[in-house]
């Protein structure tokens, strides 16, 4: 009982990517415990800890299936929860990493928006960049409510971001989702990250008096 408890307060680590950390991140946002995740999915204990653990690296469909039932994922959710099954420990190649001082958990969404994208899933890509977004709206203490553009304007307003990140805002499109429209959001979600977090550190810094 003890270790469940650990295992509901302990940090998501292995920001490498790896489908144990991506598991273990859902089943923390759905505040469950191993065991009853266990029960939801049928999987028993030892399998779903050996899966956080890394110990198994390529979970079988049926075991992807089950666990994304015991936790309940939306389509969007899921497709991006597979994706991240078939890339064991690696991130997309070449994906410069989040800026430092960005919460953990918008870092971690925007790197699975780049792996569905890199997988070909748009609509996983395009809702886990949006929820990236909008935790750096809510990071950041914008009011919920207005449309999202209104709400990155809102953000810039406050940050003083350059006109045009604004613009891009007001112009995404996703309806439908396509690989492109989820390519621009997905790169625009970039963009918001270094404006936000790498920009004012970057600017700390040489204010400070050291190196860039």
């Amino acid at each position: 009982m003890a270790g469940d408890v650990a295992s509901r307060q302990e940090s998501v680590e292995g920001g490498d990517g790896a489908f144990g950390s991506v598991l273990r991140r859902h089943r923390l946002r759905a505040n469950l415990t191993h065991e009853v995740l266990a029960t939801r999915s049928g999987l028993s204990v030892d399998t779903i800890s050996m899966l956080e653990r890394g110990v198994h690296l390529t979970p079988r469909r049926s075991t992807l299936v089950a666990l994304a039932e015991g936790l309940r994922l939306r389509p969007e959710a899921r497709d991006a929860f597979f994706a991240a099954a078939e890339r064991p420990g690696r991130a997309r190649p070449g994906l410069v990493p989040a800026p430092p001082s960005c919460p953990r958990a918008i870092a971690e969404d925007r790197r699975e928006a780049h792996a569905a994208l890199a997988a070909g899933l748009p609509r996983a890509a395009a809702a886990m960049a949006l929820r990236a977004i909008e935790g750096v709206c809510a990071e950041r203490k914008v009011a919920a409510g207005a449309s999202l553009a209104d709400r990155i304007a809102e953000l810039g307003r406050a940050q003083a971001f350059h006109p045009a990140l604004i613009e891009w805002a007001r112009q995404i499109r996703l309806d439908p989702v396509t690989a492109q429209e989820a390519s621009a959001v997905t790169a625009f979600l970039d963009e918001l990250l270094r404006s936000t977090y790498e920009v004012p550190e970057r600017l700390g810094r040489l204010m400070a008096g050291a190196t860039p």
